[in-house]
């Protein structure tokens, strides 16, 4: 799981937002259920003081609960923010960044 501030945000699919730490949890829990293989195919960190934007391309492949395969690519967008103690935090995760793209 994404070390996240209190009220961060990720996106689990396009539409369905996991608020707070307890919503988070919840969703890592998911997410680790189909144990993931992650390949980062590309990534770009642009910082301003204590806000910085990931941007990343990636690839996974799991396994669903009922045994089929998983595989699915995106482009992933999250917003980190340095703490006090100078850790960086996620405020926003939307890993499916590139669902705008199919709109069109």
């Amino acid at each position: 799981m994404l070390p996240s501030e209190p009220d961060g945000v990720l996106v689990g699919e396009p539409g369905m937002i996991a608020r707070g730490t307890p919503a988070l949890r919840e969703a890592f829990k998911q997410f680790i259920a189909i144990n993931p293989k992650i390949t980062i195919t590309g990534h770009e960190v642009i910082q301003a003081d204590d806000i910085a934007i990931h941007s990343s391309t990636w690839k996974m492949s799991g396994m669903a609960p009922d045994g089929s395969p998983i595989e699915q690519s995106g482009f992933s967008v999250v917003v980190l923010r340095e703490q006090p103690d100078g850790r960086w935090l996620m405020v926003i995760d939307n890993p499916f960044a590139n669902h705008l793209l199919s709109r069109n």
